[in-house]
């Protein structure tokens, strides 16, 4: 249920905060009044007992960060639990997050993700997001971001929370996963590394503007958020964008669709100028729209994540087969926790 350590003295990644603030809440603690006579100094002394006649514990704010009061609740249920060593702090695998995991009547092989969504439900799915929420828990979790690379995130998370196209919480989940591993962490469009070089879709292209007849040699290789490549697919992108009508899009061979093309607005097509994909709203509907479409594989995110299913791991089919699946799914159910936390 939790990743690494956390509790008093440790790293606190934000997503295991927030596990162990809700599992907590699912355990009543009360705590004793003081013996008569006691000391100031005395310790509190906490039970499970409803019976015992101490007051309960008020449930702890759900925010990833609130590290001092969990630290305080860890200890106050270690104490409860009359365990050898009350240190306030819970390892993956220890004694206190089994007992803990018990006591809140969660399997110790239960899917966390099953947990935090009958826990975390957002009232309006992405139209909910709070921004810097979101961007403050993600410092939190893989620590401070550059800048540029945090404007990048901002950007894409502002976006997407006025997007009618885009409601579902965990496909979104998935397309920022997505985002932060093939832009390397950035979140700012990038080209791909070695420029497509020995690829097939890395070869120059001549492409005359039917139009102006002017003409340009290209290469299609992957640039934005999720690595756009091929000519046909600059042509796909290129007409949802509104920039021109490609009647051979869907074709593979630049023979067949690098013909019969109108461009309405050379200079922001991004087929005439590829570079243009790395600009931040072009990679937006690069990434959004494209995934929902299935231009990348013909597979769709929809195919593995919908109202019946959330399967992280074979959504890498929509962009790469199979590559660095187990990864990328981490940083999914991640995205989806934290942006849950972000709408409470």
């Amino acid at each position: 249920m939790i990743q690494q350590s956390t509790g008093k003295d440790k790293s606190n990644k934000a997503v295991d905060v927030i596990v162990l603030q809700l599992l907590l809440n699912d355990i009543a603690i009360y705590k004793k009044a003081p013996s008569e006579g006691a000391k100031p100094e005395t310790p509190a002394s906490y039970t499970l007992d409803s019976t015992a006649g101490g007051k309960k514990l008020e449930k702890l704010k759900v925010d990833g960060k609130s590290i001092t009061e969990l630290v305080t609740r860890i200890t106050a249920y270690q104490s409860a639990k009359s365990m050898a060593i009350v240190d306030g702090w819970v390892g993956p695998r220890g004694n206190t997050i089994k007992a803990i995991l018990a006591d809140a009547k969660v399997a110790t092989n239960g899917s966390r993700m099953a947990y935090i969504r009958k826990k975390l439900v957002s009232p309006c799915g992405v139209s909910s997001l709070k921004v810097e929420v979101c961007l403050a828990l993600y410092e939190k979790q893989y620590g401070s971001m550059a800048a540029n690379n945090k404007d990048g995130l901002r950007y894409i998370l502002t976006t997407a929370s006025s997007d009618s196209d885009l409601t579902s919480l965990p496909e979104f989940a998935y397309m920022l996963a997505t985002t932060k591993h093939e832009t390397a962490h950035t979140f700012r469009g990038i080209e791909e590394y070695g420029k497509g070089a020995s690829r097939p879709y890395g070869k120059e292209i001549k492409v005359v503007d039917p139009k102006t007849k002017k003409t340009y040699k290209n290469k299609y290789y992957g640039r934005g958020y999720v690595q756009l490549t091929w000519g046909y697919n600059y042509q796909r992108l290129d007409e949802k964008l509104g920039n021109g009508i490609y009647p051979n899009k869907n074709k593979t061979k630049a023979i067949d669709y690098n013909k019969g093309f109108t461009v309405s607005q050379p200079t922001k097509s991004i087929y005439l100028n590829p570079a243009k994909a790395l600009d931040k709203e072009n990679a937006y509907v690069g990434l959004v729209w494209a995934m929902q479409k299935g231009i990348y594989t013909s597979k769709k995110i929809g195919d593995y994540v919908n109202k019946t299913k959330i399967d992280y791991v074979n959504a890498r089919r929509v962009i790469n087969g199979t590559d660095k699946a187990a990864k990328i799914a981490g940083y999914a159910e991640n995205f989806e926790i934290i942006m849950l936390t972000s709408t409470q």
